[in-house]
């Protein structure tokens, strides 16, 4: 289990009135980058440190875990799809006090090598 934390200073797409989406890309891209900056503490389910280094990863199957409009927080699960790697992912987006939204990787793996 991992828990890192990055701060989304700038986001267009979510009103500062409102509770951040799961699916939100700034959200997921967040999701990415902290994974892409974790890499080496994630392992396979046979014990392989995962090295992700490609541009081309998403977050798919993103679902809306939990809702909390007045803590203006959402839980969040999908899926992490990276060459070469795919994992499940659970996450959570919270809007701070000065409006700014932080996301938090819960869990993440293990991480399965994708045939392509």
């Amino acid at each position: 289990m991992i828990a890192s934390v990055a701060i989304l200073t700038s986001c267009s797409n979510i009103s500062s009135n409102d509770t951040p989406k799961c699916d939100d890309p700034e959200v997921t891209g967040t999701v990415i980058a902290i994974i892409k900056d974790q890499s080496n503490s994630f392992y396979t389910s046979s014990g392989a440190k995962v090295i992700i280094n490609n541009e081309d990863s998403e977050i798919t199957n993103v679902m809306t875990k939990s809702n909390d409009k007045e803590l203006k927080l959402c839980g969040c699960e999908g899926t992490f799809e990276g060459i070469p790697y795919i994992g499940n992912i659970i996450y959570s987006a919270q809007k701070n006090s000065e409006g700014e939204v932080i996301v938090k990787i819960e869990e993440a793996g293990p991480f399965e090598y994708k045939f392509q």
